[in-house]
């Protein structure tokens, strides 16, 4: 009978140790069976690592609509039933460990870690889900990671992968001469000698089509968006050079496609180096632009990267470069995509007076937190549901000795928009007023005088067993009012965004506060 198995990065990491068991596991798997993992989990694997997954046809939805609609109705009840059977059940989980179980339900997860093992089995003991029963006779392997070891013993196509896990472009066949004569090319991947006799296929097979296909130099395995060693004389890409620091862009790995890059920076980099002269806490965020030109449809090589322009955006963070980036109007040559974002940091720390509230907020009032409450939520951001509170929602903060947060709290915005899918999609943020915070030494205006609370939003709650039947969770938007209380913050996570959906919205500093927790000290501030 086909089964369904959730993966996480542990058995790619035991595949690329050359773990045979693995790969045996694999071949034994009945026709029809399916291999799935969080979206989380494949965006945090490198280029290696997805292809591999890619080729062992992993499932790995990337839209907030499967995951939230088709996933999250599968899940809901069940995790509502195990949470009235279990109350603690939910203790033991960790913030990386939530999407691989979300995506784990209804099927058997296989895992080389023990805590998530442990954690899932008892999330489902009362269910039919379980752990992969064969786990018990698949030890873990010690040996370093070869990401073309994991592909041999799966009998998948060795690729040309640098040791950082970046797919090189295939080296191109060596020449095979008698005397002075050349004969024809060895093809490391065949191992077939192409006769020159006429046109051929990368196999060796005639063809009647002209092999045009176009190969860049070979990159020696570099660090992309960091520091590196532009002068070695092996190197032969693009580098950036701003600020004292040295950037590599392997995408751009062709003498002609270089040369290109390196002219169009030339134009921008003296502006751009002036920019952040003038303002020291400024930063940029370097994007640039790609398109792919088509390769011979019986060539090994694709298609190829052709450089087409470099764009700037400015800002305190990269969120907010972003941000300011997005709100100009652009003209890009041709029809390229972003392939490479470089950014730039400030010389000087950054103000957060100076950053711009995210979304359409405004500032409601100025509080702090009741004492022995320095607590935030964790929430997550899923698209078309909204703000959602994570499965382990409170985050306790250390708050240096005699210092006092100071955050406001925000109007939210009827609704977000939001980039996914080739277009804008909008959803509502529902929010109430909530009057659970302590208003018991508030400097209140006059209008406030006449009411009491302050604006929160609602929150999807079903793991919290003291909101399923009531208005559910809230939570109120609150902003650093000073610099001390933006590090304090940054101690703690932000608003999980797992697709990105939110990019260059500026909710980095961005935190959430339950109303209970919250001591207003001015309302309104002005």
């Amino acid at each position: 009978m086909p089964r369904i198995i959730t993966i996480e990065k542990t058995v790619i990491d035991q595949i690329n140790a050359g773990n045979v068991a693995v790969a045996n596991f694999f071949r034994s798997l009945p026709s029809g069976s399916r291999l799935q993992m969080s979206y989380q989990t494949f965006s945090q694997l490198n280029e290696a690592e997805q292809r591999l997954a890619n080729d062992l046809r992993v499932d790995h939805p990337n839209t907030d609509e499967h995951y939230l609609g088709w996933l999250r109705a599968r899940s809901d009840s069940r995790m509502r039933y195990v949470q009235q059977m279990d109350p603690g059940a939910f203790e033991a989980i960790t913030p990386e460990y939530e999407a691989t179980i979300a995506r784990a339900v209804g099927s058997e997860l296989m895992t080389f870690d023990k805590k998530l093992a442990e954690t899932y089995s008892r999330l489902t003991a009362r269910l039919i889900d379980k752990v992969v029963p064969e786990m018990s006779n698949i030890p873990a392997v010690s040996r370093p990671r070869n990401y073309n070891t994991g592909r041999q013993i799966l009998g998948l196509k060795p690729l040309n992968i640098s040791p950082s896990g970046a797919v090189l472009p295939t080296p191109e066949p060596m020449s095979v001469k008698i005397g002075d004569k050349k004969i024809g090319t060895y093809d490391p991947d065949s191992h077939n000698i192409i006769p020159t006799d006429g046109p051929r296929t990368r196999g060796g097979a005639r063809t009647t089509k002209n092999i045009t296909a176009q190969v860049g130099d070979r990159l020696e395995p570099v660090q992309e968006h960091g520091p590196s060693a532009s002068g070695d004389a092996k190197f032969q890409g693009a580098v950036l050079v701003i600020k004292g620091v040295n950037y590599v862009l392997q995408k751009i790995n062709g003498a002609i496609q270089a040369r290109r890059f390196n002219e169009a920076w030339a134009r921008l980099q003296q502006g751009v180096q002036q920019r952040l002269d003038d303002d020291p806490q400024l930063g940029a965020m370097l994007f640039v632009y790609y398109s792919q030109a088509q390769g011979d449809i019986e060539s090994a090589i694709d298609s190829v990267t052709v450089f087409e322009s470099i764009q700037v955006g400015y800002g305190f963070s990269p969120d907010d470069a972003e941000r300011e980036f997005k709100s100009r109007q652009h003209i890009t040559p041709g029809q390229g995509n972003v392939g490479d974002t470089i950014w730039v940091k400030p010389q000087a720390p950054m103000d957060i007076n100076r950053l711009k509230l995210p979304f359409a907020t405004t500032v409601a009032g100025l509080a702090t937190f009741v004492p022995g409450k320095e607590k935030l939520v964790r929430v997550k951001f899923s698209g078309v549901s909204g703000f959602d509170d994570k499965l382990s929602s409170r985050e306790t903060l250390t708050v240096p000795a005699g210092m006092t947060p100071r955050f406001y709290y925000l109007w939210p915005p009827k609704e977000i928009r939001y980039y996914n899918l080739g277009r804008v999609r909008t959803v509502e943020v529902g929010w109430t007023i909530s009057d659970d915070a302590d208003e018991s030494v508030a400097d209140l205006g006059i209008a406030r005088k006449t009411y009491k609370g302050i604006p929160v939003v609602k929150l999807d709650s079903f793991i919290n067993p003291s909101t399923w039947f009531s208005d559910g969770a809230t939570a109120a938007m609150v902003w650093p009012a000073d610099n001390r209380t933006a590090n304090l913050f940054e101690t703690a996570r932000a608003t999980q965004d797992n697709l990105s959906l939110l990019a260059g919205q500026g909710i980095g500093p961005m935190r959430w506060v339950r109303p209970e927790f919250i001591r207003v000290l001015k309302d309104p501030v002005g």
